[in-house]
């Protein structure tokens, strides 16, 4: 039920996810159904954080939703995109989370003679209990879990309990005991693909330093904005498939010149330092112009700032 790009900021957002979360009441043939969900009333903690008294304690949770975003909220962590916020977070991570739900079930609920609870996401590892009783544990984020809940429910106030583990804390003791080395998990250290640390995700953290040696990245998985950067090469062709590429053209007067002082897409100068993956998805040319000094005019008005997350 809960979710925490470099490596260290994935394993913290790992730490928690709150999935979709449903009491369905229906009878044999399901002539009859209730879908009663269960997204208001929750309360979260850290369990194993020592270090951070001010998470121990217990703060309203929001269902479905991220540990991040409820420690936010709370007024605990500060803004994590903001300076080297990220680095000091990653506590998040190696914490074990505590989720709390108190409801209400009516008589006329409990007649009903099938009562199952569905989780639609636990992220990752989680142990849920009713009550309690243990219900289920989790250990698979891209799944749903569901649980027959009719004999452990009672009328009146039911409590709903989430344990979620530090994935960090469980794997690593098995990850370092398995006779394969796995790329990402912090036992390598090489100049090859697989000594990359924090190459987490099998080759993305890889995939994006090479867009990024071409000038732009994505600065989300969803947005499709790129983000221009510093091209490492003076010139490059990336094939999309069906006849299409992205030619790629870099001038500078020495190779020291790393800073962008203009920018075309498809032959038009463009004014802010970003563009959408629709102006590149047929082909298209990019050409850089670059300068041994920052062009602090280059991108910076207002008007062509690249979207931005508020948290």
């Amino acid at each position: 039920m809960r979710h925490a790009e470099r490596r260290q900021w994935n394993d913290a957002w790992n730490a928690a996810r709150c999935a979709l979360l449903f009491l369905i009441a229906a009878t044999p043939l399901a002539a009859q159904m209730q879908q009663l969900p269960l997204d208001h009333g929750w309360r979260f903690r850290a369990v194993s954080s020592l270090g951070h008294p001010e998470a121990r304690g217990w703060h309203p949770a929001t269902v479905p939703g991220v540990v991040q975003t409820d420690l936010r909220k709370a007024g605990v962590i500060p803004d994590p995109f903001f300076g080297d916020n990220e680095k000091q977070l990653q506590w998040i991570g190696l914490t074990d989370w505590e989720y709390v739900d108190d409801f209400e079930v009516s008589a006329a609920l409990l007649r009903y003679p099938h009562l199952e609870m569905v989780f639609d996401g636990l992220d990752t590892f989680a142990d849920v209990s009713l009550n309690n009783v243990p219900l289920l544990s989790g250990d698979n984020q891209f799944r749903v879990w569901r649980a027959d809940v009719k004999p452990r429910l009672h009328q009146g106030l039911n409590t709903l309990h989430i344990l979620f583990h530090s994935p960090t804390n469980l794997l690593t003791p098995i990850v370092a005991k398995l006779p394969v080395l796995i790329p990402g998990t912090g036992y390598e250290y090489a100049p090859e693909p697989i000594g990359i640390q924090g190459n987490e995700d099998v080759g993305q953290m890889s995939a994006w330093f090479v867009m990024s040696a071409l000038d732009f990245y994505p600065v989300d998985p969803v947005s499709g904005n790129y983000i221009l950067g510093s091209p490492l090469f003076d010139r490059a062709v990336v094939a999309l498939g069906n006849g299409r590429q992205i030619e790629i053209d870099v001038r500078r007067a020495d190779p020291s010149h790393a800073y962008i002082h203009s920018f075309s897409l498809n032959g038009k100068p463009q004014s802010k330092a970003w563009f959408h993956h629709s102006e590149i998805s047929q082909g298209g040319t990019l050409s850089f112009q670059m300068g041994p000094e920052p062009d602090t005019n280059f991108g910076a008005a207002s008007a062509v700032a690249p979207p931005s997350l508020t948290l």
